[in-house]
């Protein structure tokens, strides 16, 4: 009886056939759209931003404070680099402050890395838009944002102030040349 209906209306069989086929392509290609784009948001944060794993104090995601570190970091990072599947890994010191260049004031988040190591596990000194990679150890030089730079009229060289907590739970603060402007925030 079913075979009999198919075959007595051709047209209307064709018709439903072909928008099915159809249907099937275009919800096929936005998945697969849908997934890449997915995919790629995932991959650009986790190379830009974070790394694969990321490893803290209990509590600090919740409740982050320069208080909650990690103790005995060079033997944690020996530890982990033995593992030959590791690419790369570097220690990072997270907090907020106060930027400032003249009159303008701005919060911001500070993210402390080691230059060498953290070349290896990010994306940051490739999206340098205007300036330079950090030039040696041990001096007062800063990478910032493009939105912070636009709104703190910040341009290389400028000396620009940053307050935060220090590791004793006091005020830190200090000036710091700006050698970088990231191609976004």
């Amino acid at each position: 009886l079913a075979f009999r209906n198919l075959f007595r209306q051709k047209r209307r069989t064709i018709l439903t056939l072909s928008m099915m086929v159809i249907g099937f392509t275009i919800m096929s290609f936005s998945l697969a759209l849908s997934e890449g784009g997915y995919d790629r948001v995932i991959s650009s944060f986790t190379n830009e931003k974070t790394g694969h794993i990321q490893i803290y104090v209990e509590n600090f995601l919740e409740t982050p404070t320069l208080f909650k570190t990690l103790n005995n970091v060079d033997e944690l990072i020996k530890k982990i680099t033995l593992n030959k599947k590791i690419v790369g890994i570097t220690p990072r010191v997270i907090s907020g402050g106060l930027a400032s260049i003249s009159d303008s004031t701005i919060g911001v988040e500070i993210n402390g890395v080691d230059f060498d190591l953290e070349r290896k596990v990010s994306t940051l000194e490739k999206r340098i838009r205007i300036g330079k990679w950090f030039s040696k150890p041990g001096e007062y030089e800063v990478i910032i944002g493009k939105k912070v730079a636009e709104i703190l009229e910040a341009k290389i060289g400028s000396k620009m102030a940053i307050i935060s907590q220090a590791g004793d739970g006091s005020t830190a603060n200090d000036n710091f040349l700006v050698v970088g402007i990231l191609k976004e925030n």
